[in-house]
């Protein structure tokens, strides 16, 4: 977890590591729809 993805070397980071985040703020729905999807990847 970060706390700032504005950072352009952090957004790098996260794009060439294929890291999945969420950018503040976010509502529930979306969380919600991360995790979803995050499962979703998983079971491929």
């Amino acid at each position: 977890m970060t706390g700032d993805v504005v950072i352009p070397e952090v957004q790098e980071f996260l794009e060439r590591n294929q890291i999945t985040y969420v950018e503040k703020p976010f509502t529930l729905r979306q969380l919600e729809e991360l995790i979803a999807d995050l499962q979703k990847r998983r079971e491929r």
